[in-house]
């Protein structure tokens, strides 16, 4: 599924794990990690794990003056571990 040119996911696993990303790109999350992909191209979602998992998705858009044209360098998806992602938190305090 794609949702149009230049959107992006934002996805923190809170119970449970998660496989997301680009097709051939996934990453597999842990309770507390977190994971970023641009989400107009083809991406999956999964559940590695016997027991339910619980996710916290946000989906963001550009806005119409903003190109979605400058991808290179840009990664297929970039994951946070719960203690990188509250390290990074508290840096920008």
């Amino acid at each position: 599924m794609s949702h149009g040119g230049g959107a992006r996911e934002h996805v923190l696993v809170r119970r449970g794990r998660a496989i997301v990303g680009p097709v051939g790109h996934e990453v597999s999350l842990d309770a507390g990690d977190y994971a970023t992909y641009l989400s107009d191209r083809p991406h999956r979602w999964g559940n590695p794990g016997r027991q339910d998992a619980l996710l916290w998705v946000i989906h963001t858009f550009p806005r119409p003056d903003q190109s979605s044209s400058g991808r290179s360098g840009v990664p297929a998806v970039s994951r946070l571990s719960r203690s990188e992602a509250i390290a990074a938190s508290s840096k920008r305090k």
